[in-house]
């Protein structure tokens, strides 16, 4: 009997665990993600936002940092309406991992979201 409670609370942890996981992350948001590459001594830097309802505003923040965390670029007021994409350059650039943080505002229908994505890339 013991084994068999044990089994079947261990399945409804994994489907209530699933029902979850299908759910938005985000309010009125679909897509949020930076880039960030490098060209020679370039870096390349984006961040594209996408939301639910095509009428909801967005407004950015971008910040590259260098590999002591350093911010070193920022990128103010950057807005959109429906869909954000954008990019811009930062030179020059030596070795070392540099991270762009993108802090992000989506005010729509289904509420505000409050966003903060990053992502990392070394130069070598």
């Amino acid at each position: 009997m013991k084994k068999k409670l044990s089994a079947v609370t261990l399945v409804v942890i994994l489907v209530f665990s699933l029902s979850i996981s299908a759910f938005a992350r985000w309010n009125s948001t679909d897509i949020c993600y930076t880039t960030l590459s490098f060209s020679g001594t370039t870096a390349n830097c984006g961040l594209n936002v996408e939301t639910i309802n095509s009428s909801d505003k967005i407004t950015a923040k971008l910040e590259l940092k260098n590999p002591s965390g350093t911010v070193i670029k920022t990128w103010s007021n950057i807005t959109g309406t429906g869909y954000l994409s954008f990019g811009d350059t930062y030179s020059p650039v030596s070795k070392g991992t540099y991270t762009l943080v993108a802090t992000v505002t989506v005010t729509g229908s289904n509420g505000t979201d409050n966003i903060v994505v990053s992502s990392s890339a070394a130069k070598p």
